[in-house]
């Protein structure tokens, strides 16, 4: 998908413009009316209670696994009031360390908590729930329509309004992109960044100026700030940049022109320099110029514990056994460096030790790959994730330009000046795919496609501006076939509406056939309770026992169910008597058997061979329940491992 030396046309802006807008808006209406038919995913209680005790208790210890300023971020439509926290709630002195207690607090504060709120009528009793999360999805909507102008934008800057055209158009019918922009999640927001720092990086190698400096360098700060794997701009940045100093091209400054080498990598060493320094003061900014993780300088996290699990975590992974005195300078290199950061107090407690976290929890991570479940990630996870559910008109429409790409590079003699201009996009295009993507390869944390999610709008932006140049060159007959697979896109994404967690392309077989693909984020994140509770409403006089994946509470939608041994773990209800005839339900990822073990699993397994009744959301089965399930049921325990 080399992009053509050739310079197209470029019409009038405002058209261009307005087409973008409507396309965005499609998208954004799309994204936004599929989320509301759902339920929060796993992840998204846990975001917005950590959000508020950060914003309005200045308290970091809920979700640790994520920067403060993604927090924020879930707050800004809310008020204080809108959440019933109780600052002396025992429940909040016993999270410092193990999320799995941090998950039914959010439970606990989202769906159980009630609050008195005033009504036409005098007072009426709520829970925050969905309505609470839903607000802070309109966040993340905005957000990834904001990328989706990027992506158009510099799609237009390097190859007109056609290229502009076109990248809006894969974004806007993208099922994974219309999946995630609208949830509470920080993947989108990382690839906004993302794209914006390469973006800054390009117009800086074009002409030095201080607007793209500060560009590339707020880039930087946010993304440390919003995800912990923002630290890799720090890779990228610089190699992108070292590249531009070593093209033979002018670069310009302000009255001048750059030249040597040396000088320029001095530049660069300034470029890399400012940055840093910007993102360590926005660090300590979001963190309110505190060390401590909370209000109280007595609460600390609790890092001895952490170590330990990241050293048996890491001599699992080289087959050594578990030494749970392993000292300090035994553990990796990286994480003696985050403990000499938090012990000179250089960043605030709760970033440092949250990486710490979030690295433990990658090192070892229960994965689903075509049939097989592993504790580790395999590298060709995140590829076949690609393949599943990157839509058939984009995967066609990406082997042609790859070969066209290919026979135009073999054919190539002359390098001008437009060609060394167009090699300078090409790296700020690809050095992002591939060291991203080489480092989500090389993870342990193999269970979504929305891991990779910030490489797209550069596949895209490339794909628009060759598919461009290529209708400039050749005319009608590349138009027949853009539009075609415009189309062939379009209807696919439609059609899906509005299960687009679950998607995967035709040729996989849709959301039926991605549940021998792959799970969790990819197939189901618990987002179908809405649909369920239709379901029962539909079929008051049947018995319905449940095995759910997700934090959101089933009651809170009206669900009268019977819990099952492994079933939604955050059950209030005990375990019943289980010999009533009825139908049970079983969310996919439980139905996969990732997070359980042993005769659990194998039980849940043992229900894929059987046909369902129906399947709700593409991610909620139902199978008939007979005397014999019973029966298996009461020999099962609650799963040994979570999410």
């Amino acid at each position: 998908m080399a992009a053509d030396s050739a310079t197209p046309r470029r019409p009038q802006f405002r058209p261009t413009l307005l087409l973008c807008v409507i396309l965005l808006a499609i998208f954004a209406a799309m994204s936004y009316s599929a989320i509301l038919q759902k339920s929060p995913t796993f992840d998204e209680p846990e975001h917005v209670v950590g959000g508020y005790l950060i914003r309005w208790l200045g308290d970091y210890r809920v979700d640790t696994e994520d920067p403060a300023l993604f927090g924020w971020l879930t707050t800004l439509p809310q008020k204080e009031s809108d959440l019933g926290v109780d600052k002396s709630d025992p429940m909040l002195t016993d999270l410092i360390l193990d999320r799995f207690k941090q998950l039914p607090y959010a439970v606990q504060i989202m769906f159980r908590t009630p609050q008195t709120k005033p009504d036409e009528m005098g007072q009426v009793t709520v829970y925050a729930g969905g309505a609470y999360i839903n607000r802070s999805r309109v966040v993340f909507t905005i957000i990834g329509v904001l990328l989706g102008g990027l992506i158009a934008w510099w799609s237009y800057q390097l190859a007109g309004a056609k290229a502009a055209l076109i990248a809006t158009l894969l974004f806007t019918f993208d099922p994974n992109f219309l999946a995630h922009s609208s949830i509470v999640k920080n993947d989108v927001p990382l690839a906004l960044l993302m794209l914006g720092a390469m973006y800054s990086v390009w117009r800086f190698g074009k002409r030095m100026s201080w607007l793209s400096l500060f560009g590339i360098a707020a880039a930087c700060a946010l993304a440390v700030n919003i995800k912990f794997s923002g630290v890799l701009f720090g890779i990228f940045v610089p190699v992108a940049l070292l590249g531009r100093a070593a093209l033979p091209l002018d670069w310009p400054i302000p009255g001048n022109k750059l030249a040597g080498k040396w000088r320029r990598a001095i530049i660069v060493l300034a470029v890399c320099i400012f940055s840093f320094l910007l993102s360590w003061a926005a660090i300590w900014t979001v963190y309110r110029f505190r060390y401590s993780m909370t209000p109280d300088p007595s609460v600390h996290f609790n890092r001895a514990e952490l170590l330990q699990i990241i050293a048996g975590r890491e001599a699992t992974l080289n087959g050594q056994t578990v030494d749970s005195q392993m000292p300090l300078d035994a553990m990796p290199s990286f994480v003696r460096l985050l403990v000499w950061v938090d012990d000179h107090h250089l960043l605030p407690e709760a970033w440092t030790n949250g990486f710490l976290f979030t690295y433990q929890s990658t090192l070892q991570r229960g994965t689903y790959l075509l049939g097989n479940i592993s504790d580790v990630g395999k590298w060709y996870y995140f590829p076949c994730a690609m393949l599943f559910k990157t839509p058939l008109a984009v995967l066609i429409l990406v082997a042609i330009l790859l070969a066209r790409g290919v026979w135009r590079t073999i054919r190539r003699r002359e390098q001008s000046a437009d060609q060394w201009n167009d090699r300078w996009a090409m790296i700020c295009l690809w050095i992002p795919i591939v060291i991203y993507g080489f480092s989500a390869m090389r993870s342990n944390l193999a269970i979504g496609v929305r891991h990779v999610l910030p490489i797209y709008p550069f596949i895209y932006i490339l794909m628009a501006t060759a598919l461009a140049r290529w209708i400039e060159m050749r005319g009608r007959a590349i138009v027949v076939l853009a539009s075609v697979l415009v189309i062939g896109l379009a209807s696919e994404s439609v059609l899906a509406w509005p299960d687009y967690i679950p998607f995967f392309n035709i040729a996989c077989g849709g959301t039926r056939g991605g549940i021998r693909l792959l799970g969790d984020s990819n197939l189901d994140w618990g987002q179908d309770l809405p649909i369920l509770a239709d379901w029962a409403k539909e079929h008051p006089n049947t018995r319905l026992y449940l095995v759910y994946f997700g934090l959101a509470d089933p009651a809170y939608y009206g669900i009268n169910y019977t819990n099952v041994a492994g079933g939604y773990i955050y059950s209030p209800l005990q375990i019943e008597r289980m010999d009533k005839p009825g139908v049970i339900a079983i969310s996919a990822s439980d139905l996969q058997g990732i997070y359980f073990t042993g005769s659990t699993r194998n039980w849940m397994q043992a229900f894929q061979k059987r046909k369902p009744l129906d399947v709700l959301g593409g991610s909620i089965y139902l199978y008939e329940w007979t005397p014999a399930d019973a029966a298996a049921a009461r020999e099962q325990s609650h799963p040994t491992s979570q999410p």
